[in-house]
């Protein structure tokens, strides 16, 4: 979790200081969120830069994805995957 804080400040996140990261227990101990202070209705409670995001191009250049592909194209089995597939393979790989 502390490697998870240290690159919100890293990647220069706004508003994370007003929120705790930690695993939550009544969600399966999945990640969760938890409030600082008080937020009313509307209220921003962070925003990630665009750096940070996972774009198009960052499971494109995969290492996995392209090895999957190139396997799946040499067995003519292309069209049996998704992008969102794709996508799940570059999060396994990150």
């Amino acid at each position: 979790m502390e490697t998870l804080k240290a690159w919100f400040v890293e990647r220069k996140f706004h508003g994370v200081s007003n929120l705790d990261f930690d695993l939550s227990e009544s969600c399966g101990n999945s990640l969760g969120a938890f409030a600082k202070k008080t937020f009313k209705a509307g209220d921003l409670l962070f925003s990630v830069p665009a750096d940070a995001m996972i774009t198009v191009r960052d499971v494109a250049n995969s290492s996995v994805v392209q090895i999957t592909l190139s396997a799946l194209k040499s067995r003519d089995e292309l069209k049996a995957i998704s992008v969102e597939f794709c996508l799940w393979l570059f999060l396994i790989e990150a």
